[in-house]
């Protein structure tokens, strides 16, 4: 998290020091282990907190000496934040050439593109939920430095207006109810995007803000009589324990339960540093403080190292890869500090403007251009034999999300995404959409091009959810707004594809059955998917593992697929067809068996990213089978 000088030449306050350490602490522990430290993530919004509240300290003070300048504001946060993260962007930048895969590496190529735009949150937003395939993104824990400076956009120009116009607080206050509102209704129906967008989070730093207006411009609001400060740093240490300890990653999050962390930071800094008690001799402890003057490349360093220490194997679990987590996380953080943020921070490197501005846009040049060749060289996979690459490769064309980041700016709360529309609207063009679980989104690419040569609109489930309400499945609520979405779409096709493992559930026959009715009372031809074959050793990654010179497709016996998997779901099917002629089975098994034997792949071709998901290679092998979707009846 971006730190905030809390040593500027007017204040100095060491307890604050202290509370980072224990944010920083606290993501640190949670990263490593999240049942030790179940809400530790939420040290990250302490961190906004105290960034807001001293960043607008600083902005105050100028603005009172009259010293205030946009340009010198963000110099500053150039200063402040880029020399470290640059650092910390041309390290992971060769472990990610060295150690990750090329499928790995195309995805790390992609957020070290965003990097200088500071749009990683929208990146992430776009990828899925901060809690899900997390270790595999080096950069992933940067969307918090881009929400912290896409608010620092817009703070200081509001701050600049409102010193001119006598420095009202009901616009502030404002701004923080309605980023709160927006925070709650998206965390109701869409987490991921209320987790990584400024609008949901902007609060938490505007809080801090306001505490810091509040101080100057009302401090007896803020006096020791008003409230003992005994209780009240009481009860601010109980909300940020309850913080790191009682929330986790499965509540609705950030939502109302945010204001625990966040509330609980604005009375600890409130109310410390006032006196001599036992609460500010602790945020205010040597070791406390010295952790806190590193939390920010703590923070920088300590993701990238568990990522690849993950990749490479060690358990930081275990006694070896937890002692060299810590000795690596505090050595480059000590040494990024010490001797790269100091020295530029404090003009003893890169003194002048104009020093600092070149060599930040040389270093960001020389990123993207990194990034660049990562991603149009397949994730670098000249690194490995011609032989192999293909095994390696799979993955980085294949479809791993649902929505595009432009389908959920165009919807901030989508049940159904927008995937392909037609162009040429003077007949009525087909309208499909595919409902299911990533055994549906994995055909999409093959579809893309089914659409867009047959002229059809094509859409998607936002949700990675069946169309039915199991206990295994997303909530009935999904389920609910993915209908009344259909209601209004005017659908001509629904193609129901998914990972139907549990086919012998007779609630699950019944649910699918009743589904299939209920589109089929809205006049719309259903389409029913066999779902594929699927093996351990499909995946091209073991493929390669278990022979690295030479990797070959593997194969299952076509009579255990067969009579565990597609049997039982033909059985089903067929009984729901008989119902309606608009009813039609999509079975591809000839494409991928034999009488024999299923296989991961043929001649070139890997038809498997996974075990279980299908490759984009692997789709398109079966798009004869989905053609007949796209065909209008003229035709």
């Amino acid at each position: 998290m971006a730190q905030s000088s809390s040593q500027s030449q007017h204040i100095y306050r060491p307890e604050i020091d202290g509370l980072r350490a224990l944010a920083v602490l606290a993501v640190i522990i949670y990263h490593l282990n999240p049942a030790w430290l179940p809400g530790g993530f939420t040290g990250v919004d302490v961190f906004f907190v105290i960034s807001g509240y001293l960043i607008t300290l600083q902005i105050q003070v100028d603005l009172n000496a009259n010293q205030f300048s946009l340009k010198t504001f963000y110099l500053r946060r150039i200063r402040r934040i880029l020399p470290a993260l640059l650092l910390v962007l041309m390290v992971c930048a060769v472990a990610a050439w060295i150690w990750l895969t090329p499928e790995d590496l195309r995805s790390f190529a992609k957020s070290l593109l965003v990097q200088p735009l500071f749009l990683q949150n929208v990146l992430f937003l776009s990828e899925g939920e901060y809690f899900i395939a997390a270790q595999q993104k080096p950069l992933l824990h940067t969307w918090s430095l881009a929400v912290e400076e896409q608010f620092y956009v817009f703070w200081p120009l509001l701050m600049l207006f409102l010193f001119r116009h006598g420095l009202k607080l009901l616009p502030v206050f404002g701004l923080i109810v309605i980023s709160f509102l927006i925070n709650v209704s998206w965390s109701a129906s869409s987490s991921e995007l209320a987790f990584f967008t400024i609008l949901s989070r902007a609060w938490e730093l505007a809080l801090g803000g306001m505490l810091a207006l509040l101080e100057r411009q009302h401090p007896r609001v803020l006096r020791i009589h008003a409230i003992p400060a005994r209780l009240a740093l009481t009860m601010g240490w109980l909300g940020l324990a309850a913080s790191f300890i009682w929330l986790n990653s499965r509540m609705m999050f950030p939502g109302h339960v945010a204001l625990i962390p966040v509330l609980a930071t604005c009375i600890l800094i409130a109310f410390s540093g006032q006196s001599a008690s036992f609460y500010d001799r602790v945020l205010s402890s040597q070791a406390l403080v010295e952790i806190g003057l590193l939390s920010y490349a703590l923070y920088l360093w300590h993701w990238p190292v568990l990522v690849f220490m993950r990749h490479l194997g060690w358990q930081t679990n275990e006694l070896p890869g937890f002692v060299t987590f810590w000795v690596l996380t505090v050595g480059w953080a000590y040494a990024s500090t010490h001797w790269v943020e100091q020295p530029i921070r404090k003009r003893k490197l890169l003194a002048t403007t104009k020093s600092l501005l070149i060599a930040t846009g040389v270093s960001f040049v020389i990123l993207t251009a990194i990034a660049l060749h990562f991603m149009f060289s397949n994730g670098a996979s000249y690194r490995y034999e011609p032989n192999t690459r293909s095994f390696l490769t799979a993955r980085i064309d294949s479809r791993n999300w649902r929505c595009t980041p432009w389908a959920i700016i165009k919807d901030a709360n989508p049940s159904i995404c927008e995937a392909v529309m037609a162009q040429d609207l003077q007949q009525p063009p087909k309208k499909v959409l595919v409902w299911g679980d990533s055994h549906a989104s994995m055909w999409m690419p093959m579809l893309e091009q089914l659409a867009h040569e047959n002229n059809a609109s094509l859409y998607l489930n936002k949700k990675n959810c069946r169309p039915v309400s199991l206990a295994s499945d997303c909530a009935k609520e999904h389920q609910a707004k993915v209908m009344a979405r259909i209601e209004q779409m005017q659908l001509t096709d629904v193609i129901l594809a998914s990972f139907w493992q549990d086919i012998h559930q007779p609630e699950l026959a019944f649910q699918l059955e009743k589904q299939v009715q209920w589109l089929r009372q809205k006049n719309i031809k259903v389409w029913l998917v066999v779902d594929t074959p699927s093996n351990v050793t499909f995946d091209p990654l073991a493929a390669y593992a278990s022979q690295r010179t030479a990797p070959k497709f593997s194969s299952m016996p076509f009579k255990q697929y067969n009579e565990s998997r597609r049997l039982p779901e033909l059985k089903l099917f067929d009984a729901i067809q008989a119902q309606s002629s608009e009813i039609k089975i999509i079975d591809a098994t000839d494409v991928y068996c034999n009488d024999q034997s299923c296989f991961s792949g043929q001649g070139m071709h890997v038809w498997y990213r996974d075990a279980t998901h299908l490759s984009n290679a692997g789709a398109v092998a079966a798009k004869h089978k989905f053609s007949v979707v796209f065909k209008r009846v003229a035709d």
